[in-house]
């Protein structure tokens, strides 16, 4: 299921970052330490990003300047203020959010390997498609509304494993078995 894939809960790290800020400029400590501790965002930094990354954990500050972390070129794109005013029902604000979203699964996708990290690109892909997809209704909601509908939407989604049956290390359930006739079998 992609609502239990780690690119799922790096995106809802940033959805609630986003969620959390404060005063328009400052960041809460907890989702940027949760963003920064996720292995798929550990594995799209630069060297320079890394050490931006160390300073500011290393300060402990319970609210985040923006100005502290948006240094990289992926850190620029991802800690940037987007949602203005959670309170207010808008479409402009709805759509700039979706705009967001879709910027950043584009940044940090773009950045992964195509053979290493196959399965994170098609949850990427799979992402981006629901997103898209809530962005094309284009309604007057809350923010807090069109993250409800996206994890709905996420939440019924689920990312086949797709290869060749005759190749490599077949894993099967015991009813899957019984007619089977090998030499080696585990």
């Amino acid at each position: 299921p992609l609502a239990s894939s780690e690119w799922n809960t790096l995106m809802r790290s940033i959805i609630a970052l986003q969620q959390h800020l404060r005063d328009g400029k400052y960041f809460y400590h907890a989702q940027v330490s949760d963003i920064f501790s996720n292995g798929i965002f550990k594995g799209i930094l630069s060297e320079d990003e890394k050490c931006i990354v160390a300073a500011v954990m290393a300060q402990a500050k319970a609210y985040i300047p923006i100005t502290d972390l948006a240094k990289g070129e992926s850190l620029r794109v991802l800690f940037r203020p987007v949602l203005t005013d959670i309170s207010l029902p808008s479409a402009d604000q709805i759509r700039s959010f979706a705009e967001y979203l879709v910027e950043v699964v584009e940044t940090i996708a773009g950045k992964l390997d195509r053979e290493k990290d196959a399965l994170q690109l098609e949850c990427a892909y799979r992402y981006l498609q629901c997103i898209r997809r809530l962005a094309g209704i284009s309604l007057p909601v809350l923010p807090r509304s069109f993250i409800r509908l996206l994890e709905q939407l996420v939440s019924r989604l689920s990312v086949p494993f797709s290869g060749e049956p005759l190749e490599g290390l077949q894993v099967m359930g015991p009813l899957e078995t019984r007619a089977l006739d090998f030499k080696h079998l585990v």
